[in-house]
């Protein structure tokens, strides 16, 4: 999902739940307290998006560069995770 995906789902989901925390029904106040809660999640995952995207990085690397981490750690004599 891009980030202006995520931006557009955030909007559905914050009116939505906005829209839905004005209902007499519990149940329903509180499907849109989840929608509100779901729309923050959306904001934050699209600035992480962004963020990788202005600072030139990409998902289609990750394995490499964890690789790249792991060689390094064991170059220069550090802890692996599991001791």
């Amino acid at each position: 999902m891009t980030w202006q995906h995520a931006g557009e789902l955030a909007v559905v989901l914050a009116v939505g739940g906005g829209l839905m925390s004005r209902s007499r029904s519990a149940k329903v106040r509180a499907v849109g307290a989840f929608a509100r809660e779901a729309a923050m999640i959306g904001v934050l995952y699209g600035l992480w998006q962004l963020a990788g995207r202005l600072n030139g990085l990409s998902t289609d690397g990750a394995l490499g560069r964890a690789q790249w981490i792991q060689q390094v750690q064991s170059d220069i004599h550090l802890p692996s995770e599991p001791s």
